[in-house]
């Protein structure tokens, strides 16, 4: 029953009379027991809260990524730091919409992305720099020597220190949103937030750093840190994500999943620990590793994630069968959200009705997308009764989508025939 029809009748004809007493009484008609209100779902006010954990994460984060912020101006002013977290926005940009892009399938909500975010940026970021700074201070110390302990804690304690603090955040959203972490590309996608999260806040201090000793120096940190190493921090800690979520989807008991979280957080600190050691070597020694080592490392990394991407689609498409077979999803609808020119298609197919019909496209093959994992998902590990409520609604957001751009589609269709 649509809005305008619950707001007329009898009922609404004696609410009128009550408040314009002009109108003639001979044209009303008094409410009895056999006029009663529409049975109909009522709309009510949305007001939007934001869970305790994001609350609570965005919160000491904020504080945090304000300390950094308020130390460099410190350091510097306000248009200066302003004009270098200028420059470490580009970097940025082009890392997180690679990882936006590889989340296209089953979007996580973008809360607890924008946690993972602030919680690089914040916690993971100020951590490491105590830390940092407390152990380069004790092997300056030990070894005597500065530059041979600024060369020893860049090889061999940031990366360990930074690798976990930013895995932390990680760790955390996969414990509190276990039900909401459906493939492994989820984890992928939450660690590269973190990771461009920590990487944005360092550019600004680097950068800082650089502008110090000149305009020279700052170009060439630019083009070392923003362009040929911008994925560095999302790429390490990816492989821990990558560890945390295969541990969470794949695995049942909790040793093979401290071992294989552990295994992923040791490779992390492996490739974050190449890199700098790169860094602490001579020109050619750097070029060479860059040439030889980082490259290859980093067309693998992305061979390797676009596999992931291509085997979470197949995945979906076997788990949607029950779906269909129980008559819940037709088969069109698998080609739909399992194909690239099947979303694609679907997309365009839906545009005339507007942004609201479209919006409840994307929701649609989204919603999809995560049944069809949580099938696979609980075929390996068994049933879940957090992740069988969670899909329940989700069949039920899906029904009231498809109706939604359903009767959008008719009413444009309608509209263009006139």
């Amino acid at each position: 029953m649509t809005y305008e029809s619950a707001s007329s009748g009898p009922g609404e004809q004696f609410r009128l009379s009550r408040i314009r007493p002009d109108v003639p009484r001979a044209n009303m008609v008094s409410p009895t027991t056999h006029y009663s209100a529409p049975m109909w779902d009522v709309p009510q006010p949305r007001h939007f809260r934001l869970p305790r954990f994001e609350t609570s994460i965005i919160a000491v984060s904020a504080i945090c990524i304000a300390l950094s912020i308020y130390g460099y101006i410190s350091l510097s002013d306000v248009s200066t730091t302003a004009y270098l977290a200028f420059l470490a926005s580009f970097p940025l940009i082009v890392v997180l919409g690679f990882f936006i892009h590889l989340d296209r399938h089953e979007p996580e909500p973008l809360w607890t992305k924008i946690v993972a975010f602030v919680w690089g940026a914040g916690v993971a970021i100020v951590g490491a720099s105590m830390l940092n700074s407390a152990l380069l201070l004790n092997a300056t110390l030990v070894l005597g020597d500065e530059m041979e302990a600024m060369r020893w804690t860049a090889v061999y304690v940031a990366p360990p220190v930074e690798e976990t603090l930013k895995a932390l955040g990680v760790l955390f959203i996969i414990l509190a949103r276990r039900s909401t972490i459906h493939s492994l590309i989820d984890g992928i996608v939450y660690a590269g937030f973190s990771g461009a999260g920590f990487a944005f806040i360092e550019n600004i201090q680097y950068f800082l750093q650089a502008s110090q000793e000149g305009s020279a120096a700052l170009t060439v940190t630019v083009i070392l840190r923003g362009v040929f190493s911008p994925f560095l921090h999302p790429m390490a800690t990816s492989f821990t994500g990558l560890a945390l979520a295969f541990a969470l989807i794949r695995l049942r008991s909790w040793l093979p999943r401290t071992i294989v979280s552990l295994l992923g957080l040791s490779i992390a600190m492996y490739v974050h620990g190449l890199w700098n050691y790169a860094g602490t070597s001579e020109a050619t020694s750097f070029i060479t590793n860059y040439l030889f080592v980082e490259i290859p490392l980093f067309v693998g990394w992305m061979i390797v994630l676009t596999w992931i991407s291509r085997r979470e689609l197949k995945t979906v498409r076997e788990g949607l069968i029950p779906y269909v077979q129980a008559g819940w999803v037709l088969p069109a609808e698998v080609v739909m959200v399992s194909e690239k020119a099947g979303r694609r298609t679907a997309m365009n197919w839906v545009k005339p009705a507007g942004k609201d019909a479209q919006k409840a496209m994307r929701r649609f093959l989204s919603h999809l997308a995560a049944l069809g994992l949580d099938q696979k998902l609980q075929e390996r590990l068994g049933a879940d009764d957090s992740r069988i409520e969670l899909d329940r609604q989700l069949v039920a957001q899906v029904s009231q989508d498809r109706q939604f751009f359903l009767n959008a589609m008719t009413q444009t269709t309608l509209n263009n025939a006139r």
